[in-house]
């Protein structure tokens, strides 16, 4: 399996993810009727996704810790990240949701900073040094 050691480039963009993720979870569950509400989107969608987010903030903080981190992990944030400002979109293109002018702005915009923030990760995950762990047991039945 192959580990990395993230880049400051790549630590500094999941903590900026912390602050966009974290801010944007909070406000939508203190808000959570009233924001579902002004948006026009969903209540437990809401709900839901503001939850989400603040798991997420957890797993990025863990990975930002600049530690060795399985490669794949950065790969589920990346892509989960350009897959989430997709989503974002094609709820409201799609018509699975009918959100107020000011929901179209946030489902937009958050699109926008997501996808950013996903060419920000995958830049920095570029150029993470790649480690090689083993694992202790074997190093002590090797001496």
């Amino acid at each position: 399996m192959q580990w990395l050691i993230p880049s400051v480039a790549l630590r500094r963009a999941l903590w900026a993810d912390v602050l966009v993720s974290g801010g944007l979870g909070l406000m939508q569950l203190i808000g959570g009727a009233s924001l579902a509400a002004l948006l026009g989107l969903p209540e437990p969608l809401v709900w839901g996704t503001g939850l989400f987010m603040l798991v997420y903030v957890a797993t990025l903080l863990w990975l930002a810790r600049g530690r060795p981190v399985p490669s794949w992990c950065f790969a589920v944030v990346v892509y989960g990240n350009a897959a989430w400002a997709a989503a974002c979109v094609a709820i409201w293109v799609l018509g699975a949701v009918l959100p107020t002018s000011l929901g179209v702005a946030y489902l937009l915009l958050q699109a926008l900073a997501v996808f950013a923030l996903a060419a920000w990760q995958f830049i920095g995950w570029r150029a993470s040094q790649t480690t090689r762990l083993h694992h202790t047991a074997s190093s002590s039945l090797a001496s």
